[in-house]
């Protein structure tokens, strides 16, 4: 039914990421099944993988002590992790299953794997809560599931350091016209576009926190990226300034110099960069998520105040933690984050959100801008391919079958999110808002399965835990990439319960009110230039009776 294809187009490589619609609707799910709750998280800042390692004795990749398997769990556990991970040598019960080398797609394996070969059953949550080990696995294991509650308390992570505050008497500067900014995360699909917009809507310089070697190596990194968004304007070049550093770092690790001349010389500050994998707990994202939002701060009240441009997500509001109709309000400074029922990332950017507001309290101006689910550009289709929602339509095609799902869904372009931000940000009558940059309209998942069929990719529809179960089936007969990323959430979620959600946008319109600038409208002609993006760059097979251009034909 379907072919494959190969396009002009390059995806940007990211390895499968998870998405907090699936973990609200997990919050459903362990309040019925009273399960022990957790944290959870999304990828490396930017996306990177960690470099596989392997472990050698006392020197193992965690750092701990090496201690050998004791027990025939243990030795099982170990013997699966050996393979999965490509090691030379076996790990130490106490290694860390991802400084060893996994990553997201390889836990959700791991599930699998241990239901093969120990026919026992690893709950999702056991891999987010605390280290991944393999002594702390095999004790889940034989309490038949428990022991993975998480003791997080939130509110007591928000520490911004007190002498983190603009010095008496310091100039603010303004958010108009600014001539230098410094941005973080120009490598990643949010800001590689909002950098682009910046690019052609201001005449500033950008300063682009890059993890690289050299500048020349961050700068071909963003040239890299946006070229594969097909974004990349040769006239604005002289106007990027790759500037190497890290956001898990001590002063985002610039030399002193570089911090001390952006300090002097930043207009402003755009925060987009992140640590985004929602397989990972919180404790593993705070230091790029918060800690680096902390550094952030501090480059914002040294020298002259710089407005901080912070962007966040609407997932930092615990959605099962509210009555089914609640209108989730702009000027919630204390959003429901519980952290039984979230993922580590969605803590993280709760995290950094209050940390941006108690900055806002001692007199710094900051914008937050919190995005849905950002979707490909309207008008090219570009898109990013790790989000949740295009890869379950990848699976979807591959299995042939679609769910039946009574919900809806939020899908925003990327070309209103980033010309929204633009437009926000240099405004300096709105600091001290926060705006809520979604599309004001859903659409409902029936609508997304006939857009589909609509495009060529008919198939037959089953019941969510039937079409979950189909899934699962796929992933551990064929080894499918893409279904043992998804199965594990999809059995714990069920996404077909997941409560609709409204966002007031008032401060959006009204910043927005004159500029023409507004949300495309969300349709199968939307749906159809993102399903030929992909097919171009080889993410999603062509329907085999589809008449596409000439550059996405196989």
């Amino acid at each position: 039914m379907l072919c494959g294809t190969a396009g002009r187009h390059r995806c940007p490589a990211r390895g499968p990421a998870g998405d907090p619609a699936a973990v609200h609707g997990a919050e459903r799910f362990r309040s019925r099944r009273r399960l022990p709750a957790d944290p959870e998280p999304q990828d490396r800042p930017q996306g990177a993988r960690r470099p596989r390692r392997c472990a050698r004795g006392p020197a193992a990749a965690s750092g701990t002590e090496y201690v050998a398997a004791r027990t025939d769990l243990e030795r099982d556990l170990t013997a699966i992790w050996t393979d999965l991970l490509s090691l030379r040598t076996a790990p130490g019960v106490r290694d860390d299953f991802f400084l060893l080398g996994g990553h997201s797609l390889l836990a959700t394996k791991l599930v699998f794997r241990v239901r093969e070969k120990l026919g026992r059953v690893v709950p999702l949550p056991a891999l987010f809560a605390g280290e991944l080990t393999i002594e702390r696995l095999a004790a889940i294991l034989e309490q038949g599931g428990a022991g993975f509650e998480s003791s997080l308390v939130l509110a007591d992570e928000v520490v911004l350091p007190d002498d983190i505050r603009p010095a008496p008497g310091a100039p603010v500067r303004s958010a108009t016209n600014p001539r230098h900014l410094f941005v973080t995360g120009a490598t990643g699909f949010v800001g590689a576009f909002l950098l682009a917009e910046l690019l052609s809507t201001t005449s500033a310089t950008m300063h682009c926190l890059v993890r690289a070697g050299s500048p020349e190596e961050g700068f071909d990194r963003i040239r890299t990226t946006m070229r594969d968004y097909g974004i990349w304007d040769e006239h604005h070049a002289g106007r990027i300034v790759a500037v190497p550093g890290d956001l898990t770092r001590p002063r985002l690790g610039l030399t002193d110099s570089a911090w001390s001349d952006l300090a002097a010389t930043a207009d402003g500050i755009v925060h987009c960069g992140a640590d985004v994998n929602f397989l990972r707990p919180y404790a593993t994202l705070k230091s790029a998520n918060v800690d680096g939002t902390v550094q952030v701060l501090a480059l914002a009240c040294d020298g002259p105040v710089k407005p901080v441009h912070f962007v966040s997500t609407t997932y930092v509001f615990s959605r099962f933690s509210y009555p089914q109709d609640t209108v989730f309000a702009e000027d919630d400074r204390s959003p429901v984050q519980d952290p039984r029922f979230t993922f580590g990332y969605t803590q993280s950017k709760w995290v950094g959100e209050q940390l941006v507001f108690e900055a806002r309290s001692r007199g710094v101006p900051t914008y937050v801008y919190r995005t849905g689910r950002v979707a490909g550009h309207s008008r090219t289709g570009a898109c990013q391919r790790s989000d949740f929602l295009w890869q379950t339509i990848r699976l979807g095609v591959a299995l042939g079958a679609a769910p039946t799902m009574d919900m809806s869904t939020d899908i925003t372009p990327i070309d209103y999110v980033v010309g929204a931000i633009a437009r926000l940000a240099g405004q300096d009558d709105l600091a001290g808002r926060t705006f809520h940059v979604v599309s004001p309209e859903t659409v409902a998942v029936p609508d997304l399965v006939r857009w589909m069929s609509d495009f060529g990719y008919a198939g037959e529809e089953l019941p969510f835990a039937q079409w979950c179960e189909r899934a699962a089936e796929l992933a551990e007969r064929e080894g499918d990439e893409t279904a043992a990323a998804l199965a594990p959430f999809l059995s714990a979620t069920p996404l077909d319960n997941m409560p609709d959600a409204t966002f007031d946008d008032a401060n959006v319109r009204e910043g927005l009110a004159g500029s023409g600038i507004s949300c495309p409208p969300i349709d199968g002609a939307l749906l159809r230039r993102y399903f030929e993006w992909f097919i171009d760059c080889g993410y999603l097979p062509a329907p085999s009776s589809l008449d596409l251009p000439e550059s996405a034909a196989s």
